[in-house]
Order: structure tokens, then sequence, then C-alpha cells
């Protein structure tokens, strides 16, 4: 198991990048410039991730599937086009439907460095449109001085995300009203073709950071983000049939991340934490995160350690990732907007904080092929991006996340040039029944008797330019 590859340029918004510890294989190359193949046009990387079984569902072949490619033209030694596509379930609840196509635009001049981030959409009603993704942390401008700092200035999203296996997406992401209402809409506006209403507005903060690289394997990352969001001047303001709102006022909601890189061949050590201070005001799933991931390589013997920390949002918003209103509105009975179990009570992990550990252990046999063994622990209110987080892993009727959860991993790397392959088994156990029941489906999923344990198999395939 490789614990730390180098990039062989800096991208000035990174100026050391490492493989995260405790990564079989990395999601996707980096983005910025690097050294390119000698062919000006290539396919850099693709990643093909596929469940092929679970106790829950059985055979899950070709469903769900999520999959990732990159395309990269080099029209001179100083600029690059990048074509991408995402079809990730956990984006899109559609199966199998492209998440993201977008087309990445870099140009080095002197010590500056400017990249830009765009997105193909399908718009309703038919018809695409193409523009800036605006949620994107591939948009930045930045200025390398000299070889030991760096300054990038990120228009639409300050890199906000956190951890590798308890990977956080972006912790500033913030929710507002962009209409300036006297009163909430008692349905879902967006759903009449005829109505003026925007719905809800999906922002990360912008901002910047810098880089400061005192010595080959060390970087040490500060970062500040802020961003507006429209808020009720009504103290007493909440989300329900009837709630008003004579006037508005146009706040700030700021953010912060500190990070230390350190990466040398044998060791890797990744800290970062990121927090922002309007998380009730704004709906966000997370006030803050942090991240320790440590590996190190003996030999042909490596062990790899991450520690994860949350604090949910008090006030969390329940909206689809790619939506504009909230998943679950039904006033008056469900007119908080915030995640709720079948009785409409708040969900236990609001606004409470909990950790995540988990620890792997790897051997080279000989070249290419690394056999593996894995173990992590969540906490009870512990939340994430992935499907084990314990907002999206709950009791029939929501009442109750998984509980504690812990789960036991074994699997195997095979290497062969660019190529990489990992089948992995994982047995996952948890304090209460979450797990589905492929022997119990029923049309009203709360009636089914659920299990606290689950079995399945994934394999992964990439295809990475080193």
């Amino acid at each position: 198991m490789k614990l730390a590859s180098k990039s062989s340029v800096m991208t000035l918004s990174a100026l050391v990048l490492g493989a995260p510890a405790f990564a079989t294989v990395p999601v996707e190359s980096s983005v910025g410039f690097d050294k390119k193949p000698e062919s000006k046009a290539y396919l850099e990387f693709v990643k093909y991730k596929q469940r092929v079984h679970s106790s829950s569902e059985g055979t899950e072949l070709g469903e769900d599937t999520e999959v990732q490619a990159a395309f990269k033209y080099h029209p001179s030694d100083d600029s690059f086009f990048r074509l991408r596509f995402n079809t990730d379930p956990k984006k899109n609840p559609e199966e199998n439907k492209t998440s993201k196509l977008e087309l990445i635009m870099n140009h080095q001049l002197y010590d500056f460095e400017i990249q830009l981030d765009a997105d193909w959409r399908l718009n309703d009603g038919g018809g695409m449109s193409f523009g800036p993704d605006t949620d994107s942390d591939y948009s930045f401008i930045s200025y390398k001085p000299n070889d030991e700092w760096a300054i990038t200035y990120y228009p639409f999203n300050f890199n906000g995300e956190v951890g590798n296996e308890f990977y956080t997406n972006d912790v500033t992401r913030i929710y507002y009203f962009e209409d300036l209402f006297d009163q909430i809409p008692a349905s879902d506006p967006t759903a009449d073709d005829d109505s003026d209403f925007e719905g809800i507005r999906v922002k990360t903060l912008p901002g910047l950071d810098v880089k400061y690289q005192p010595l080959k394997s060390l970087t040490l990352t500060f970062g500040y983000g802020s961003a507006r969001y429209y808020y009720p001047n009504d103290e007493n303001f909440q989300l329900d049939a009837q709630a008003t709102a004579d006037s508005w006022s146009a706040k700030n909601d700021t953010g912060f991340k500190v990070g230390v890189d350190f990466v040398t061949d044998d060791t890797t050590v990744i800290v970062k934490y990121v927090a922002h201070e309007e998380a009730k005001e704004t709906g966000a799933l997370l006030e803050a995160a942090g991240n320790i991931q440590v590996g190190q390589k003996f030999g042909r013997f490596a062990l790899d350690l991450e520690a994860g920390y949350s604090k949910a949002g008090d006030n969390a918003y329940d909206i689809p990732y790619d939506a504009s209103w909230f998943r679950n509105w039904n006033p008056p009975l469900n007119d908080r907007g915030i995640y709720v179990d079948d009785n409409l009570e708040p969900q236990d992990w609001l606004g409470k904080d909990d950790y995540a550990y988990g620890i792997k252990a790897s051997y080279d046999v000989f070249g290419g092929l690394t056999p593996y063994v894995s173990y992590k622990t969540l906490g009870e209110h512990f939340v994430f991006w992935e499907e084990e987080s314990v907002h999206r892993l709950r009791s029939a009727d929501r009442t109750e996340g998984h509980g504690g959860l812990k789960m036991f991993g074994a699997g195997f790397k095979i290497k062969r040039g660019d190529y990489t392959i990992v089948p992995e088994y994982e047995y996952l156990v948890a304090q209460n029944k979450v797990f589905g029941n492929k022997s119990d489906l029923r049309e009203d999923d709360n009636l089914v008797e659920r299990n606290k344990k689950l079995s399945r198999f994934t394999v992964e395939l990439i295809y990475s330019l080193d």
C-alpha cells in the first residue's frame, strides 16, 4: 500500500499533495497544474465503484453505480482543459443518472494560476445551460510569490471539506430563502410552473487561504470565507405555515479552516478543521468538523489511522442535494423543514457532536498485491457524507439512528501499471435495527422489520495516470 504520493508539480492551491492516509486509492487525480504525459490529449482517470451484493438487498450489480471519468487536453505547456463526468448515487436519486458534467479550464502565467470549473445543466422543461459551478472549490485564482508561500482566492467555495473515510463534503454549505416573502408558502412553490418564487438558495462560502511550506514535507494552511444570506428581523421567526416576516436583513456567515500536511515517502499526517458561525440560521447540516489522518509504512507493512469529529447543525434543513425546497414539507403537520422522524419530532443528532475512528493494516505480499484488514467505529451522533451517517442510516420510522456502528472490513488491492482493482468485504453491526430486510419488502416501509447487522461486497476499479 502506498501511503504517500507526491504530485510532480504543485498546483498553487495545494503546495503539498499526498494520498490520504486511509485511502485505498484516490477518489480522483489532483486538480490544478501538474506534469503531463507526452501526449497533449489523454484519458486522465476513470473510477468505477459497484456494490456487488449485500445481505439487505441481495445482488446489486448495475444498480446505484458510481462512475467518474476525466479527459485532459493541453493546448500549450501552460494551460489545459479537463472534461469530467460523475454519476454519484448520494447526490442524484435517479439511478445511474449523471450527476455532473463539468469542464475545467486552467492557465498559468508567471507566478499566477487561474482555474474555472463550469457545469452543463439540464433545465426544467428541456434545454441545457452552461455556466460556473457555484459551489465548486475547483475554481480559483492563485499567486505563488516564491517556493514557500501561496495565496489562493476561491470565488465560490474556499474548500470546506474534511476527511477521507469520514468525508464530510462541504461543512460550510448553507441555505436561505431567495425571495423576501411576507409569508412563507404553505406548499412547495417550485412545483408550480407559474410561480415566480425562487425557492431556497444553496451556497458555499467563498474565501481565500494562505499556505506556507517551511519544509518540502510540511505545509501549513489557514483559510477564511464569508457569504451573504437573507434572514427575517423577527427573532421569533419559525418555519411554519403562518410564518410572516415584515422585514429582512442581509447577514453574513463567516467560516475558517486550518490544516497541517506532513508528507514523506513513508509517513503521512493530515490534519484539518473547518467551522462556521451561522449554522442555525442557515440550516447547515454541520456547524464544524475535524479530521486527522496518519499513515506509516514499515517496509512491506503499512498502518493507517483516521479520526473524525462532527458538530451537527441545530436546525439542519432536510433538502435533497440539488433541490430548492424541503424534502418533506407538509404544513401544518411538518412545518419546520428540518430532519424529523415519523412522529414529526426533531431527530436526535441535531445540535450534537460526536467522533469516528478507523484503523487499517495492509501488507504488500509482492509487487502490486496488497491484502488489508480494517476496523471503524462511528459514534451515535456522528454526521458525515457517506450512507452510514446517522442522518441517513436510521430505523424504519426514523426515530432512531444506528446508535453506534462498528464496521469490519477485509480486502486486497491489485495494482498493474495505471490500473487498480479493489474487492472488499465488510460486516457492519449497529446498536439499533437500521438495515434493510430483503425478505420483508413493503409499500409502507416503516412496517418493515429491519436488522442490526449487514454484510456487503464491493468492487472498485481505478484507472489513473500517476
